[in-house]
C-alpha cells in the first residue's frame, strides 16, 4: 500500500509529521485524505509526497493529483546552499490552495510562518485602530473596505500576507477575488510582537514597498516607538514621515489625523473623544 505523507517544513517544524494511508488508485480518496490531513495537522502543512524513504529526507517524490482541469501541485520547490541545508519554497498559488478559514499564516519569500496568539497589548492596539478607522471611514463616507488579519493579500509569486489591518479603496474593492486580495492594498498597519517584529520590519516591509503599498504603519505596543511610512508620488520607496511628531496626518486617508499619545494600549482614549479632537466630524 502506498502512503500519503504530510510533512512539515523541515527547517522549522521538523517534529510535526503525520502519516495517512492512501490507496494510489483512488484520486478521490487522495484528495479526501489530503483535506483531512490539512485539518488534522493544524500547523504548517507544507508538502505532500508518496513513498518517502525517510520522513527527515526533503528529497521526496512529488504527488500530483489531477481532477479535471484542476491540478493540485502539492510539492514546493526545494533549494539548497549545500547538501545538508535545504529550504522548501512554496508559490503563492500553492499557499493559497493550502490556506483555509481558521488558519492564520504568512508566506514570506516562499516559506510559511504560522501566526501565534498575541499579547493583550497587541490585541488592544489592533482593536483600537480598527475601531477608530472603521468609524472614521463610515462617518466621512470615504468608502473602500477595511479588513482585519483574516484576509490574505497576494503580493507576488512568493509572498502572501495576512496584515493586521489593511484598507482597499473603492476601485480595488471591485477587483477583489472571492478568497483573497490579488494585489497590495493602499494602506496597511502591522502591530509588532516579539516573534514577528523582525519580519514586519524586514522582508514584509520590503515586499509591501515593492508591491505598491502607499502607506504603512508599524505600531509597537511595547515600546510605543511607532513609525509611519508613505510613498511620495513617483517614488519606489516608502519613506518615514511624522517622525517625533505628536500628530500623524495620513497621506493616503486624507483628513485622518491621529495623536501619537492615543496609541498606548494601556491608556486608550474613547473613540468619540479622538474623533472630536481631529476636528473632522463633530
Amino acid at each position: 500500500m502506498d502512503t500519503l505523507r504530510v510533512v512539515g517544513n523541515s527547517s522549522i517544524h521538523s517534529r510535526n509529521y503525520k502519516v495517512f494511508p492512501a490507496p494510489s488508485e483512488s484520486t478521490r480518496t487522495c484528495l479526501s485524505l489530503f483535506t483531512k490531513a490539512r485539518r488534522a495537522q493544524n500547523d504548517t502543512l507544507l508538502t505532500v509526497g508518496r513513498n518517502l524513504p525517510a520522513l527527515r529526507s526533503p528529497q521526496h517524490q512529488t504527488l500530483r493529483i489531477t481532477t479535471g482541469a484542476h491540478n493540485l501541485r502539492a510539492m514546493p520547490t526545494t533549494v539548497s546552499t549545500n547538501a545538508r541545508l535545504v529550504r522548501e519554497l512554496l508559490t503563492a498559488d500553492d499557499f493559497l490552495e493550502w490556506l483555509e478559514p481558521g488558519l492564520h499564516a504568512d508566506l514570506i519569500d516562499g516559506e510559511t510562518f504560522m501566526h501565534s496568539p498575541v499579547s493583550l497589548k497587541h490585541a488592544r492596539m489592533v482593536n483600537f485602530v480598527d475601531h477608530l478607522l472603521r468609524t472614521w471611514l463610515e462617518k466621512t463616507g470615504r468608502g473602500g473596505e477595511l479588513h482585519r488579519e483574516t484576509v490574505a493579500v497576494r503580493l507576488d509569486t512568493r509572498n502572501v500576507f495576512l496584515p493586521d489591518l489593511c484598507w482597499f479603496d473603492a476601485a480595488q474593492v471591485r477587483a477583489l477575488e472571492p478568497t483573497h486580495a490579488p494585489f497590495a492594498p493602499r494602506w496597511i498597519a502591522e502591530v509588532l510582537s516579539p516573534r514577528t517584529g523582525d519580519r514586519d520590519t524586514g522582508p514584509k516591509f520590503a515586499a509591501y514597498e515593492s508591491s505598491g503599498v502607499q502607506e504603512y504603519w508599524v505600531l509597537d505596543p511595547e515600546t510605543l516607538a511607532h513609525r509611519f511610512y508613505a510613498r511620495r508620488e513617483g517614488s519606489p520607496y516608502l519613506e518615514e514621515f511624522a517622525s517625533g511628531q505628536e500628530w500623524i496626518a495620513s497621506r493616503v486617508l486624507s483628513g485622518l489625523r491621529i495623536a501619537r499619545s492615543w496609541l498606548d494600549p494601556e491608556n486608550l482614549p474613547p473613540i468619540a473623544t479622538c474623533l472630536e479632537k481631529t476636528g473632522e466630524l463633530f
